[in-house]
């Protein structure tokens, strides 16, 4: 009697069906791929030779990824084609994005390698900018803990790598030049192009959830033409337009400390060791705006971009025993801003929050 094969345990299962479509000549490399995406995907985290258990399979690893085959673009063709098979299901889907310097000490030039940093004094690498996408739940109710569902991620939707070229010898730059028409796009705005346009309808939605290094005009206007959603805090204060007039109507900062809340709730800190058991007062508020257009060597400026901006307040306090008002010196009050798509601003945008139970939160 035959013995039953073992089922193949699920890091395998899963290198197999993203890495099995990697874009290499030879099929011996691409096995190899799927072998040493199965031992990281079973051993997250580690570093060659971690992962393995065999010394072959460690000199094998670094065989494969010394070949000029084996770019990033090529080991992750299968994978990124799933994810934008999965990115135009229904459904809304965040595509979280942000770059990442990846810095070797030394001051003797490695080849391939550029400029980091902008000291110029022995920083060398490159910039590495990874879209993350991942699905989102939709408006989900939290559980009886205050937790709501985790995110499923989806996987890389595009990554590209960044290499500056070097400062001339005896020369710093202490902060970035001033963009000119022909500049070549930045890292956002090229991931614009490589993720593509999102399907026309409602039905699937695509947003970007970057960070404060992407509030640059001409990234928010790529989204709009690629039908991309899009949330990213406001990194300086803008002055605003008025649309009916097109005359400057104030600046960002001022009419969002002018519009009036959609809601708000206070949630309840529990004691830590020095700190006393606190309230907190969460409220969130979003108003269209036109911010003005940087103007940009030898262009000019665009017309002002219509979008929304959002903002998020939270003020805390510490409650003590018998004390009713706290004064302002032991008060804390925080407030972000942050552009994101053209919204319909509506007063029950917040109908399905629900408070968390105390102590629910550590922060």
């Amino acid at each position: 009697m035959e013995r039953p094969i073992p089922p193949e345990p699920e890091p395998t299962r899963w290198a197999s069906a993203h890495f099995a479509g990697a874009d290499l000549a030879d099929v011996r490399r691409v096995r190899r791929v799927v072998r040493i995406a199965g031992a990281w995907a079973d051993r997250p985290g580690r570093s060659i030779p971690a992962p393995f258990e065999d010394r072959y399979d460690i000199k094998a690893a670094y065989h494969l990824f010394d070949h000029a085959d084996a770019t990033p673009e090529r080991l992750q063709a299968g994978h990124r084609g799933l994810v934008a098979e999965a990115l135009r299901q229904r459904g809304t889907s965040l595509l979280i994005e942000d770059t990442t310097v990846i810095s070797y000490p030394g001051r003797r030039p490695v080849p391939g390698l550029g400029t980091v940093g902008y000291s110029g004094r022995g920083q060398t690498g490159f910039h590495l900018h990874t879209v993350l996408a991942a699905r989102w739940p939709g408006q989900v109710r939290p559980d009886a803990h205050g937790r709501r569902p985790a995110l499923e991620v989806l996987g890389l939707a595009d990554q590209q790598s960044d290499v500056r070229a070097p400062l001339p010898a005896g020369t710093t730059r202490r902060r970035p030049p001033a963009r000119k028409p022909t500049d070549p796009p930045k890292s956002w705005e090229r991931a614009t192009e490589r993720v593509g346009p999102a399907p026309e309808g409602a039905a699937v939605r695509w947003v970007r959830v970057c960070d404060r290094e992407a509030d640059i005009d001409e990234f928010l206007r790529s989204c709009q033409r690629a039908r991309h959603g899009f949330v990213v805090p406001a990194a300086r204060d803008r002055i605003v337009m008025d649309p009916a007039t097109g005359r400057p109507d104030g600046s960002l900062r001022r009419q969002v400390a002018a519009s009036a809340a959609l809601g708000q709730f206070v949630l309840q800190l529990r004691s830590r060791p020095g700190r006393a058991a606190r309230s907190a007062t969460l409220s969130v508020s979003v108003t269209p705006v036109a911010p003005v257009a940087p103007r940009r060597l030898g262009r000019g400026s665009f017309p002002p971009v219509p979008i929304a901006d959002s903002s998020t307040s939270l003020s805390r306090s510490p409650a003590s025993k018998g004390e009713s008002s706290p004064p302002a010196s032991r008060c804390f009050a925080w407030t972000t801003s942050s552009f994101i798509e053209p919204v319909t601003a509506r007063p029950d945008a917040l109908a399905n929050w629900t408070v968390p139970p105390s102590g629910a939160m550590n922060r």
